[in-house]
């Protein structure tokens, strides 16, 4: 078509990269044959594609007269509100478990349900859906977020809630989970899953595993990095601390920056 950009609202990216010129027939057509596909914004992007990684919906601002009727938080508003909240709790005196909330239907988030299911002193999955009639319910005000194990359709944990916990579980769901920006922002650690999640977010380049994350293979991974977390406490802080920084300065004029580049 005779477009210059394509903005993708989906959660996938679409552009994928052709192997050979037969590939590439095949995905675009015949008349494709030589010819580039328009540049292609997307949420997320993967070394299958061709995607520019853009900022998703929760980047833009609240909709008429700052009215929000979605259920994800806006970076603008959020990203002070769960900064305070991951600085009133020092990271020695969060509970030493690894935290997950949310929808758990994705086949990595049932593997991780199991892990949580076979190392409740780990591991601490609460299930919920935001319009099931408890999905307003605080898990904290319940009194239902101070052990681990798996939680069903009890209660909910806001983001400053998770920021209790000394790790923060992002696994992921179809697509993207579009979570994790808000977890590094709790002062805690991040463990990513890595399996189920080969599409990124265009900030995540500018983190690295080790420095400013714990990466993990698999669900079941979890509970030996938690173990190996706990034993390494110094090691545990400056991971939480650097993947906090790091993140604390990735406001809004950060991401508009990146925009107008």
């Amino acid at each position: 078509p005779d477009v210059d950009i394509v903005f993708n609202e989906g959660d996938y990216p679409i552009v994928q990269i052709p192997k050979d010129g037969a590939h590439q027939q095949r995905l675009y057509g015949r008349s494709s044959n030589g010819m580039k596909p328009p540049p292609v914004f997307s949420p997320t992007q993967s070394e299958m594609s061709f995607d520019i990684p853009f900022p998703d919906f929760s980047f833009s601002p609240p909709g008429n007269q700052g009215k929000d009727q979605l259920n994800t938080n806006r970076w603008a508003t959020a990203h002070m509100r769960v900064s305070a909240a991951g600085r009133a709790l020092p990271f020695g005196e969060k509970l030493p478990l690894a935290a997950f909330t949310g929808n758990t239907q994705a086949g990595p988030r049932q593997k991780l349900v199991e892990v949580a299911k076979l190392n409740p002193e780990s591991v601490f999955v609460n299930q919920v859906f935001k319009k099931a009639p408890k999905g307003k319910l605080s898990c904290v005000k319940e009194g239902k977020a101070d052990t681990g194990g798996f939680q069903e359709n009890e209660c909910a944990l806001s983001f400053e809630e998770m920021c209790r916990y000394k790790y923060l579980v992002s696994v992921g769901s179809n697509g993207y989970a579009n979570k994790l920006k808000y977890l590094f922002l709790c002062g805690s650690v991040v463990i990513t899953v890595r399996e189920g999640m080969p599409n990124r977010e265009f900030f995540e380049r500018q983190l690295l595993p080790g420095v400013h994350y714990v990466a993990v293979a698999q669900a079941k991974d979890v509970p030996a990095a938690v173990q190996w977390l706990e034993a390494n406490p110094a090691l545990a802080a400056g991971i939480a601390a650097r993947g906090t920084r790091r993140m604390a300065r990735f406001d809004m004029d950060a991401v508009t920056g990146y925009v107008a580049h």
